[in-house]
């Protein structure tokens, strides 16, 4: 495995339910669904993930509905997916600049956990 896989494998570990997601609107989540993601079953074992290059073609993007309790989970059995390439170009593009409101937050809590303003 390369440095240039971990994210996949660490999307892999968490699930993101929409009030997770930055807030687009006010007070409103970023995202309107629930997404879980996972590798298809194209290798035998984890240990293809460090042998093969790239470890997968293809990430499954699972999209739930979000229960209506924060603490519950989604429904397994109601969900709609996308097949996703396995790519890594994204980690070597340009990144466009963040809205202001993210960067204000981003800044506000650097602030509240004592982070230098300037690193």
């Amino acid at each position: 495995m390369v440095p240039t896989h971990v994210p996949y494998v660490l999307v892999m570990l968490a699930d993101f339910p929409p009030w997770t997601g930055m807030p687009a609107r006010g007070a409103l989540p970023a995202r309107e669904f629930w997404y879980r993601f996972w590798f298809l079953d194209t290798f035998h074992d984890l240990n293809e993930l460090w042998t093969r290059d790239p470890p997968v073609e293809f990430v499954v993007q699972g999209i739930f509905n979000p229960p209506a309790n924060v603490n519950g989970y989604p429904e397994t059995d109601d969900f709609d997916f996308e097949i996703v390439p396995f790519e890594q170009d994204f980690l070597v593009a340009d990144i466009p600049p963040m809205a202001d409101y993210v960067e204000a937050l981003v800044d506000q809590t650097l602030d509240e956990l004592g982070f230098p303003v300037a690193i």
